[in-house]
């Protein structure tokens, strides 16, 4: 910005020092403000506002510049004569601060001022008026547009803290960990089964966006099979879960909806992964699969399922036919259908049912499950050896 000299008030836009009162000489061409005899000189100054004095207390060279010591309200400061002339006396009338208390910004208010104990970085004390919790932030991330962490969910309160999700507190080893976190956090909280008391951590925006899942007595339906049940519930669709047919019985189906004659393969990773041991053994039987269904003119749809992801999976879905099949889709009651069916309710009665003597056949039609979930539901529980 220009400076502009109105007979030695200097002027930088709506800020001026003026320095009229000082000892000056004549040159050929301009006159110079003689500094070492200017000890002891107030000078009157406006700057962003504030107006008042500053006291002039001594003059000399450092490094070949020249420097003015000053009093501001009791405090001194060290300034370059240049930059005093020039109007340039943000930091010792201000404290280097841009911004004062009572300034509001992105819904958040300047209560107060410090030197970060660390770095010592000038900070501002923030209220946030949406919550009224107070936090500390930099100048540059003020001026940046950055919001309230209360707000972005960066610090917990009562507002936005896993102790909210009630659905949820039940898996926490500790309820009171529900209060350390936000919902959205990716930092893993440690959770208990309450069905086996196997203990595990899990990162919090998993919890609660797919549930709780016990790699000991889960009812082992993937995330992506407990999505698609979800969906095909909420829209009323008839559906076989795990069909077999009669003349392919080697290879199961993950659904098949007889009302459309379709098919639905919900793809995880190792149908992608050239890597993955699996890779080949899995790409063969989906040959077998799809060319059964073209013999059998059943409509073979497959699914990309491999990032356990509501949003990514539902995408893949809505790039198929399902698009017009499945439209109904409420995020949070689906979510809901997911976590519930997370746990089979039936372990203690499976456990004592087989301690008990009764085998698999007889437990598979009391409780309503395969033979082959409670085998290795048992086996996972240790009543059955691997």
């Amino acid at each position: 910005m220009k400076i502009i000299n109105d007979n030695f008030t200097f002027y930088k836009g709506e800020n001026w020092i003026n320095l009229s009162e000082l000892p000056r000489k004549k040159t050929k061409s301009n006159e110079q403000i003689l500094w070492d005899e200017s000890i002891g000189y107030n000078i009157e100054y406006f700057f962003e506002g504030i107006s008042g004095y500053i006291k002039i207390l001594d003059c000399y060279r450092k490094n070949k510049k020249r420097y003015l010591q000053v009093e501001v309200e009791n405090k001194k400061h060290e300034i370059l004569s240049s930059n005093f002339k020039n109007c340039e006396i943000k930091k010792i009338v201000t404290d280097g601060y841009k911004h004062d208390i009572g300034f509001i910004i992105n819904n958040c208010e300047v209560i107060g001022k410090r030197l970060n104990p660390r770095s010592k970085e000038r900070e501002y004390k923030m209220l946030c008026l949406s919550t009224n919790l107070t936090f500390y932030r930099r100048e540059s991330r003020i001026d940046g547009g950055a919001s309230s962490p209360y707000i972005s969910g960066k610090y917990v309160y009562e507002g936005n803290w896993l102790f909210n999700e009630k659905d949820v507190l039940p898996f926490l080893k500790d309820v009171n960990d529900a209060k350390k976190y936000t919902k959205l956090s990716r930092r893993e909280i440690n959770c208990v089964c309450p069905n086996c008391k196997t203990e595990k951590s899990i990162p919090v925006n998993n919890l609660v966006q797919q549930g709780f899942f016990c790699h000991v007595c889960s009812s082992n339906i993937t995330y992506p099979e407990k999505l698609m049940i979800a969906l095909l519930n909420e829209n009323n669709i008839v559906y076989e879960y795990q069909k077999i047919f009669q003349d392919l019985k080697l290879r199961r189906f993950d659904f098949y909806l007889p009302e459309y004659n379709i098919v639905i393969e919900t793809h995880g990773k190792q149908h992608y992964n050239e890597s993955d041991s699996w890779y080949k053994k899995t790409k063969k039987s989906d040959i077998i699969k799809m060319d059964y269904c073209k013999k059998k003119s059943i409509r073979y749809v497959e699914v990309d399922c491999r990032v356990s992801d509501y949003d990514f999976i539902l995408k893949n879905i809505n790039e198929t036919e399902l698009k017009n099949i499945l439209t109904f889709y409420n995020k949070e009651k689906i979510i809901n259908i997911i976590k519930e069916l997370e746990q089979l309710k039936e372990v203690e009665e499976i456990i004592n049912l087989y301690t008990n003597g009764k085998g698999l056949t007889y437990i598979s039609k009391k409780v309503g499950l395969t033979t082959w979930k409670i085998e290795g539901l048992l086996k996972r529980l240790g009543y059955i050896a691997s």
